[in-house]
């Protein structure tokens, strides 16, 4: 499958390197001795506003909840995703004039509640500082038992391998906490080994469905909640 993928951006020169807060809103720590994720730490954040973010390549993004006037910006985010990324997102390849309908985006860009939240990373260009991009987005959804929450994430191409993935994660972790969430899951495709590692960092449990070529994860967050 063909992966046409743009150069990863460099930031722009500055006098001073971006200054990162110590314990960035929406992180999710474990100590150094910590083997579960009864030992995980996070701060509250019931209602998160934005978060500022170094990745490994010196590109500083905010992290914030969607906002209805994001649809442009999520029309030129999905037109530059890779077969790649679309197929490994969502398990099968989905037509880029489906992902960019306008009452698909208008329902994701307004989705904000007690039961589903998104997230979007935006950076802005040097070159058009009056602009920013989308390139990464986040969703939890809470499931019907009120317990359990999906999560999701899509990092553009471009913007992959820089720490932004484990960034969004720990940021939908924090929210499933504030929200009393006892488990978070997810489904991925066998391949998808990026996003298995991805999980097993943050202490998911995976479980292969090798008939089906699915692997699940699952997080229990109940000792942290209660």
């Amino acid at each position: 499958m063909q992966n046409s993928q743009r150069p990863i951006p460099t930031p722009a020169p500055q006098s001073e390197p971006p200054m990162q807060s110590a314990l960035p809103l929406g992180a999710v720590f474990w100590p150094a001795h910590a083997t579960c994720p009864t030992e995980l730490h996070t701060p509250t954040i019931a209602d998160p506003a934005e978060d500022h973010y170094t990745l490994k390549n010196g590109v500083v993004v905010t992290v914030r909840p969607i906002r209805p006037s994001d649809e442009p910006a999520m029309i030129a985010f999905h037109r530059s995703l890779s077969e790649e990324s679309v197929y490994l997102r969502y398990s099968h390849l989905i037509k880029l004039n489906h992902r960019i309908d306008h009452d698909r985006l208008s329902r994701i860009c307004t989705t904000q509640g007690d039961r589903e939240w998104v997230f979007v990373a935006e950076w802005t260009p040097p070159t058009n500082p009056t602009q920013p991009e989308i390139v990464g987005v986040a969703r939890l959804n809470k499931l019907p038992d009120n317990h359990t929450a999906e999560f999701a994430l899509i990092i553009s191409d471009a913007f992959q391998h820089q720490g932004l993935g484990a960034h969004l994660l720990s940021w939908l972790l924090a929210v499933a906490q504030t929200h009393h969430i006892d488990h978070v899951i997810a489904e991925m495709l066998l391949e998808n080994s990026a996003m298995e590692h991805l999980c097993q960092k943050q202490g998911f449990q995976l479980h292969n469905q090798l008939a089906d070529g699915i692997v699940t994860a699952d997080l229990d967050l109940a000792p942290a909640t209660r």
